[in-house]
């Protein structure tokens, strides 16, 4: 009964899942006023004082040691079929 009800209400939600994800992804943690943004449906603003220096469009992000995908953000590239252009 309580995994009905938590699907339901995952499956009702889940863009909102989705923002909560890539900004959990994107900053690690997040504030009230981020999951604040994520509740009314919009994505999380950046923490104040925020620089997105590790995590540019298909950059490797050293903290993770994973390469982000430019047109998925919040899918990383596997690295098994990845090519590296010149």
């Amino acid at each position: 009964r309580n995994y009905v009800r938590a699907e339901k209400i995952l499956k009702e939600n889940i863009e909102k899942l989705h923002l909560m994800a890539q900004a959990l992804i994107k900053y690690e943690t997040i504030s009230l006023d981020q999951i604040q943004d994520i509740m009314e449906g919009r994505p999380a603003r950046d923490p104040e004082n925020w620089t997105d220096n590790s995590v540019a469009k298909g950059k490797k992000n050293d903290d993770a040691g994973v390469t982000i995908a430019p047109e998925h953000p919040h899918k990383p590239i596997d690295q098994s079929t990845a090519h590296d252009e010149t």
